[in-house]
């Protein structure tokens, strides 16, 4: 923001810099867990070895979780004072 950055632009930033591991590690799960998921299936009962149910729902709490504990830091980091945190450094 010392830099001319506006508040939404910092929100933004600091964001998708905390999600894009979530993301990261969401595809990778997923890739990982539907090929897992194949040398297990004798031992699942009752259920789909490929659910997209559980999948949707296991990707969207993933990314709602990801979300809430990147909000504060980033509506913080957006409201912070530039010239207090030039100050302090």
């Amino acid at each position: 923001m010392t830099l001319g950055a506006q508040q939404t632009q910092v929100l933004r930033l600091v964001l998708l810099d905390g999600l894009r591991p979530a993301i990261l590690g969401l595809f990778l799960g997923l890739v990982a867990s539907a090929a897992v998921v194949r040398l297990v299936k004798s031992m699942l009962y009752e259920t789909e070895p490929l659910d997209p149910v559980v999948f949707f729902a296991v990707s969207l709490i993933l990314i709602l979780v990801a979300a809430t504990a990147c909000i504060i830091p980033a509506w913080r980091a957006s409201r912070l004072d530039p010239v207090s945190s030039l100050r302090a450094d």
